[in-house]
């Protein structure tokens, strides 16, 4: 059985060639954020910072910026390639499921920690002027 390969139009590449630049190079920022922020927890530590929060906001970000200049990359190959748009665009969309997957649960996590302030703060009878 034979698979029928679809090609993107020249307007539908240039759109990706430009996603593709954009995307590669917000991830390589990510990336290098991530990297530094790890670097600065490790300065922090000398002076009694918490080295455990910069690592993992820096594992965060280097994250982000892995999966995002991966997904710019395949974008960049449905350009480049042909026969394969599918392929690549589907590999592009499970970086960018694994993305969006990671932010949903941090989201997920942050929310919980903000409703748990919240009751404690409520609980603790603190006046509403001096909860923070």
């Amino acid at each position: 059985m034979e698979t029928k390969s679809y090609e993107f139009t020249t307007e539908q590449n240039n759109t990706l060639r430009q996603l593709s630049k954009k995307m590669k190079s917000v991830g390589i920022f990510l990336f290098i954020a991530g990297g530094l922020t790890i670097v600065s927890g490790i300065q922090d530590m000398m002076y009694g910072g918490n080295l455990i929060f910069s690592v993992v906001t820096g594992t965060i970000y280097i994250l982000m910026g892995m999966w995002t200049f991966r997904a710019g990359k395949a974008f960049e190959r449905v350009v480049q390639t042909e026969g394969n748009d599918i392929d690549h665009l589907m590999l592009a969309n499970g970086s960018l499921l694994s993305l969006y997957t990671m932010q949903f649960w941090l989201i997920i996590v942050a929310v919980v920690f903000i409703v748990i302030a919240m009751l404690v703060a409520v609980g603790s009878g603190m006046p509403a002027s001096q909860q923070s």
